[in-house]
């Protein structure tokens, strides 16, 4: 939403896999993210006839994210590698709000003040960009050093006046590699 939803800190989990694809350095990747963090937001709903809203609502959120890319390493064969990825990702998205009515009024209509909703989910789509270094300290140990830029649309929440929520981040990564 473009007003009225601010997320707090929360914790941000990543793990991901590689294959190769040819002796050049090309490999598919997949992996799986989860975010997990609370916040605040402009609550605006419409429920047969009756118009719930409230100002910086507590809320919940969690995000389930499958990507699948490519990525290109250049220098194969040696100790430090630069690369370069890309992919699609395929998300679940869910916000829960806190379930205490004092927060949410009925501004029009006759409906309960209790039939708001609590919690609502979506799927969302995006695409993200990464750039790094690896290198070996040992055959099958090594570490990971990048940058990943990560762009994610949901569908459009009822409870937000039917905006979509969208996903700007910035991640540092550093990160062990594991070979099989």
């Amino acid at each position: 939403p473009s007003k009225n939803f601010d997320l707090d800190k929360g914790t941000v989990a990543f793990i991901g896999g590689e294959v190769s694809v040819s002796d050049g350095g090309l490999y598919f990747t997949g992996s799986f993210n989860y975010m997990g963090t609370t916040g605040q937001a402009g609550y605006d709903y419409y429920n047969a006839g009756t118009h719930y809203s409230g100002n910086d609502v507590q809320f919940d959120w969690t995000s389930y994210q499958l990507g699948f890319g490519l990525k290109q390493r250049f220098f194969e064969g040696t100790g430090f590698r630069p690369y370069v990825e890309g992919g699609a990702l395929l998300g679940f998205h869910q916000i829960k709000y806190a379930a205490d009515s004092s927060q949410i009024a009925v501004l029009a209509g006759s409906g309960s003040s209790s039939g708001f909703k609590t919690s609502e989910s979506h799927t969302g789509f995006g695409y993200y960009g990464e750039a790094g270094a690896e290198g070996d300290i040992a055959s099958n140990f090594g570490i990971k050093i990048g940058a990943r830029y990560q762009r994610t649309d949901t569908g459009a929440f009822q409870t937000l006046a039917g905006q979509k929520v969208k996903f700007d981040w910035l991640m540092l990564i550093f990160g062990l590699r594991i070979g099989f």
